[in-house]
């Protein structure tokens, strides 16, 4: 386990050395981040970076993609575009409709007054 210095985690989170390059890759490193203290590397100089309020942060993106993860996609991506097709040809007008109607029951209020419960919370505690 290590501490993970993507984007997101910061080096607040330990993941594997695996989760960690999956973490850099999907999330990113921040490029001011140069003080490696908590990845056992040496400090030589105490240097800070001063990054501007408004500036961009611009990102690290080197890893290869195709060794760690290529693979994965190519097995398991037709799978998934067959599974949305598949469900893309089941779905119809009326399903279009009920999904509709179901998505303002969900913002409905059970009735005037209440707007604690809705229309469709009653509905799925009923069931």
């Amino acid at each position: 386990m290590m501490p993970c210095p993507c984007a997101t985690c910061v080096n607040h989170i330990e993941h594997k050395v695996e989760e960690v390059r999956f973490y850099l890759f999907k999330y990113k490193i921040d490029l001011s981040y140069t003080k490696w203290d908590k990845h056992e590397e040496k400090d030589e100089q105490a240097t800070t970076a001063q990054i501007p309020v408004n500036a961009t942060t611009e990102f690290v993106d080197d890893m290869d993609f195709d060794k760690d993860f290529g693979s994965k996609i190519l097995t398991e991506g037709p799978a998934t575009v067959e599974m949305v097709n598949a469900t893309k040809e089941s779905f119809d007008e009326d399903d279009l409709a009920k999904f509709q109607e179901l998505l303002l029951d969900a913002k409905k209020p059970l009735y005037k007054g209440c707007p604690d419960f809705t229309k469709l919370f009653a509905i799925v505690k009923l069931l």
